[in-house]
């Protein structure tokens, strides 16, 4: 009987299966990519939604801002600290919160807050927030 060459392949379970390897690592790098490309999709379709919203509710003040200002653009330029007690900017705060009522009836809005030049809360819908700094 004669040896067998070393440079002669034994049998065959013992050659490099390349098949199966390049399986497995194709289905690693496919589902690599599947998870990179669903959270890119995920965060672009967020952001896009988010940014909609936010010119959605810029849209909503600008349009209860433009109805409102009018009205009492006045008596919010002078209105002082001292004044926020005395009986008319009581029946202004009324009718302020009348005409904020009545804009924003079955909108999805929270709270309406209207500041001075200097800080100071001249209306809220809130009314405990009213005259605060």
């Amino acid at each position: 009987m004669s040896k067998p060459l070393d440079n002669q392949p034994q049998s065959s379970g013992s050659l490099f299966n390349l098949t199966r390897y390049f399986s497995i690592t194709s289905a690693c790098a496919i589902a690599i990519v599947t998870v990179v490309l669903t959270n890119a999709f995920y965060f672009s379709a967020k952001q896009k939604i988010i940014f909609a919203q936010q010119k959605l509710s810029i849209s909503l003040t600008k349009n209860i801002s433009n109805s409102f200002w009018p009205i009492f653009a006045d008596y919010i330029k002078k209105f002082k600290k001292t004044d926020a007690r005395s009986a008319e900017a009581q029946c202004l705060v009324t009718d302020m919160q009348a005409t904020i009522k009545a804009l924003i009836y079955g909108l999805p809005i929270l709270k309406i807050k209207i500041y001075t030049l200097d800080g100071l809360t001249v209306f809220s819908t809130d009314p405990q927030t009213n005259w605060l700094n």
